[in-house]
This record gives structure tokens, C-alpha cells and sequence, in this order.
């Protein structure tokens, strides 16, 4: 028999804040960070354009929203400013480092519980999340998830070039991406979220939580 699968966000649903920037600033810097966010901000009205553009009907891949769309353009240029030319080995380690010392820290109060719940009842866990999938990696083995799923950063030659690979893990791209490592015959049983970008998976779960 197939297992149940529970579906969580991290950003403002097992976390208490958005862990995206604290990650940039962790791994470059905080003057590195806040200049890539700078950066950003620049591109703020010709990426609001261009996420209109991308979000059309027709368009064959879409996240389903234009501000969700914005939002991943923004995120792209600060990991670009911030991320491009460092080594997958050293994005790696310091997303373990990160996540022990920050991202735990981060945890809301009854998360743990809630994980440690489902697993007790041998739900599937899996972690889908807006946030780059190499910082989320180490959560596999800290709470337990069987697959972390997020924005894939693109790497050539094992060196980040600052660029997305694919969509960001949002909205109806994020259903597809949970779809894709979903088993045959699992169903999602229950999903956790708490934003416009998880309302995809939620409608998808037979029970769902908007975490406030």
C-alpha cells in the first residue's frame, strides 16, 4: 500500500521568517547580501514587466502568479550578485553550517512536534520550499524528510553561474515538482503552507493548514 504523503513549506510555515536572505548573508556576507539586494532593487520595474510577459495564458510554464514570478526574478539576481562563481562543495558545507546554526534556531515552536507526529504515523514527508534546494538539503537528515524539494540553482562544471535552473519552486511549479517524486498511488494526505505560493499544493491535499 502506498504511503501517505504530507507536504510542508518552510518560509513562515515551520520556520517564523523567510530563511532566504539570512542564507545569502550567512554564505557571502552581509555587505556581499544587502548589495545583491540593492542590485535587485534596480531591476525591480523591467522584472515586474517581464514576469507579466512570462505569466501570460498559453505560456507553457507558468507559477501561476505574476507576483510570484516577480519575486523569483528579484530572488534570481540577488543569488546571482551574491552566489556566482563559488563552488558547489563550498555551497554545500556551508548550508550544513547554516542549517545547524541558523535555520534550527529558526524552527516555530511545535514544528519538530508536528514532523515528529506524521512520522510516528508513517506518513511520506516532503519538504517543498521557494528557497534554494541546496540550503535545504541538510533538513533531510536533521527532521527527517524523505525528499527537499526547492529553487534549483544551475552549476557548470561544479561552479554556481548565478542562475535558476528551471522555475522557482512556487505556486502550481511547486505541485509539479512534489508530483514528480510522488510515488504511483500516493496521494498527498495533508499539506502545510502559509502564502499565495503554496495555494497550489494545498488545494492539491486532502486536508490542508494555512499556518498564520
Amino acid at each position: 500500500m502506498a504511503q501517505p504523503v504530507v507536504v510542508f513549506d518552510l518560509d513562515g510555515t515551520l520556520t517564523k521568517r523567510d530563511i532566504s536572505v539570512p542564507f545569502l548573508r550567512f554564505t557571502a556576507g552581509g555587505p556581499s547580501a544587502w548589495l545583491g539586494l540593492l542590485w535587485a532593487g534596480t531591476w525591480a520595474i523591467p522584472d515586474l514587466g517581464a514576469a507579466f510577459l512570462a505569466e501570460r495564458r498559453g505560456n507553457q510554464r507558468r507559477v501561476g502568479s505574476v507576483r510570484g514570478r516577480w519575486e523569483g526574478l528579484l530572488h534570481e539576481r540577488m543569488v546571482a550578485r551574491t552566489l556566482r562563481g563559488k563552488h558547489r562543495s563550498e555551497l554545500e558545507a556551508a548550508a550544513e553550517r547554516f542549517a545547524h546554526s541558523k535555520l534550527c534556531n529558526a524552527l516555530r515552536a511545535n514544528a519538530r512536534d508536528r514532523l515528529d507526529e506524521h512520522l510516528r504515523e508513517g506518513h511520506r514527508l516532503i519538504l517543498a520550499s521557494a528557497s534554494l534546494a541546496i540550503c535545504l538539503e541538510p533538513l533531510r537528515g536533521i527532521l527527517g524528510f524523505d525528499a527537499v524539494l526547492g529553487t534549483r540553482l544551475e552549476f557548470r562544471d561544479g561552479v554556481a553561474t548565478g542562475r535558476f535552473e528551471g522555475l522557482p519552486c512556487w505556486g502550481a511549479e511547486k505541485l509539479l515538482r512534489v508530483r514528480e517524486v510522488m510515488r504511483p498511488g500516493e496521494e498527498i494526505l495533508h499539506a502545510y503552507g502559509d502564502s499565495r505560493g503554496d495555494r497550489a499544493v494545498l488545494r492539491a491535499a486532502r486536508n490542508s493548514t494555512l499556518v498564520r
